[in-house]
């Protein structure tokens, strides 16, 4: 057997088109077949021109691990100034780059954020900028919850108390002195320090002309594939596939399945990722490929030290994006609409852009020229969030005739987070949640939402920008819908009877208070 990915593909890897031509699907597959083990030597294989490759176990159930990670073996610990159980050394790295004893830590990153056209913004919206800690044996952040930077810092930097019932790590990277800090009496026995290698983020990197490149079942730890993708734009590479593996500690250019350098809204060549899990990464995923299969992942507590834009980001058209599961990851947005025709369906999002501000931002966020056949529909989206559920977005200079159009939302629940109509021609139709503004008016275009049809939704509230209608009614078609101002989201059959939306409307004293006072009409709502 041979050492190493890279042996492997070195010795048997076979260009089988150099071109961007597919080669005949009847021709060989070299299927890499690693033993179980922990691979430590994989520095961006490269495959440019390797063709119909498969890495995977050698064996079902076996455990491959790509490790982007080094020990830190010459380590000088001392006590620390003020704390008898703490030990500290030196040591010059970033929080993300830091893995104690198995755990990865990152923080709400303190610095400006860029917003669009907004002003730029600090990486948390809660009072204290927010930290985690991963614990990988439980699949979830330590403790189950966050602490605050500040206490870390008090504590361990400048050697002050905190309250006793602040949620404290057990250690903690002074990223500004570069020391690293372990509480020994609460730390797991023979705790290892390993750094990320930069030279090691990538295990494979797709290049030219690199065509039906699949991995699948393998974990990486502190690592990441594909690399950059192509780096000539003429030599794209067909059906790149990752299936079934496992992200752990990323990098922070996340997992990149790209297929072309190119970044026109024409098509390009087939990508999948499928049945992965991506956590607690400095970034999430991006991708490019026409028709792109993005289905059965789980990404969780991703994208806190930098914040990304989108944690499904892409530059893709026409992509399926469904059944994904988005747990509290840090990126500003879920999945982004680049270019035409996505169909999002049947997602679970929970607390998009967690703990952090108010962006220009959408769990599904449609520029103007991809919402044309672009289909959400049947996700579950739930707070906490200060980002919007679905944005059907315009530019302020976007004259009438180049407003995005035809866009389905439908069947989907959002609660905690809203839903921003721009544009003409949509179908928004059975969505139950929060906040829906359907916008008539902004910057050029005076007639947003003209031709627009919204029926049979259920919503706290309704609202439109810039109504010309009576109430502030909705623009287009509104009808059947149900809202706390049936004037305001029925404005084609205002008549029906007040008492329906009366149950939609926040409480304001409790249940009791209000059947006391008589305000809950007698609805079947069986």
């Amino acid at each position: 057997p041979l050492a190493t990915l890279s042996a492997c593909v070195r010795r048997f890897g076979v260009d089988l088109s150099s071109t961007k031509t597919l080669p005949a699907d009847d021709e060989p597959q070299l299927v890499c077949a690693m033993r179980e083990g922990v691979y430590r030597h994989e520095a961006s294989t490269p495959l440019a021109g390797v063709d119909h490759l498969l890495v995977r176990p050698a064996s079902d159930g076996d455990l491959v691990v790509f490790d982007g990670t080094d020990p830190v073996d010459d380590l000088s610990w001392s006590p620390h100034g003020t704390w008898v159980d703490v030990v500290s050394a030196p040591l010059a790295a970033t929080r993300p780059e830091v893995l104690v004893g198995g755990r990865g830590l990152m923080c709400a990153n303190e610095s400006a954020i860029s917003d669009g056209n907004h002003e730029d913004k600090p990486g948390y919206g809660t009072a204290r900028a927010p930290c985690f800690v991963w614990e990988p044996t439980e699949a979830w952040v330590d403790g189950g919850a966050a602490f605050a930077l500040d206490d870390a810092v008090a504590y361990y930097e400048r050697g002050e108390p905190v309250e006793a019932d602040r949620n404290l790590p057990w250690f903690w990277m002074d990223q500004r002195a570069d020391v690293l800090h372990v509480d020994a009496a609460r730390a797991p026995d023979g705790y290892e320090v390993r750094l990320k290698n930069a030279s090691r983020a990538d295990a494979l990197a797709v290049g030219d002309a690199s065509h039906r490149v699949y991995v699948r079942d393998v974990l990486f730890y502190g690592a990441t594939c594909c690399g950059a993708g192509p780096s000539t734009s003429s030599l794209t590479s067909q059906d790149l596939r990752v299936l079934r593996s496992r992200f752990l500690f990323a990098p922070k250019e996340g997992v990149r399945v790209k297929t072309t350098k190119q970044t026109k809204r024409g098509g390009t060549p087939y990508a999948a990722f499928v049945n992965n899990t991506v956590e607690f990464s400095e970034g999430a995923l991006m991708y490019k490929g026409t028709g792109a299969t993005i289905r059965g992942n789980y990404l969780a507590f991703n994208s806190f030290e930098a914040r990304g834009s989108y944690t499904l980001d892409n530059m893709a058209q026409r992509s399926v994006v469904t059944d994904n599961t988005l747990f509290y990851n840090g990126d500003k947005g879920g999945h982004f609409s680049w270019a035409r025709g996505h169909r999002v369906r049947r997602n679970l999002v929970i607390g998009q852009d967690f703990l952090g501000p108010r962006f220009d931002a959408a769990v599904f966020h449609a520029l103007t020229g991809a919402q044309d056949d672009l289909v959400i529909e049947r996700n579950w989206v739930l707070g906490p969030s200060l980002v919007s559920f679905a944005r059907l977005d315009t530019a302020s200079s976007t004259p009438p005739e180049d407003a995005g159009r035809y866009t389905t939302i439908k069947h989907n629940v959002h609660v905690g987070l809203g839903l921003t109509t721009k544009g003409y021609n949509h179908t928004v139709e059975h969505n139950t949640g929060s906040r829906f503004l359907q916008v008539e008016a902004w910057k050029v275009i005076t007639n947003h939402n003209y031709a627009t049809v919204a029926r049979f939704n259920a919503h706290s509230e309704v609202a439109s920008r810039a109504s010309t209608a009576a109430h502030g009614a909705i623009p287009g078609l509104a009808a059947l819908n149900l809202c706390d101002d049936l004037r305001v989201c029925n404005p084609d059959n205002a008549t029906a009877p007040a008492s329906l939306a009366r149950q939609l409307r926040p409480l304001t004293n409790g249940v009791t208070a209000e059947l006391v006072a008589g305000a809950w009409p007698g609805v079947d709502t069986s």
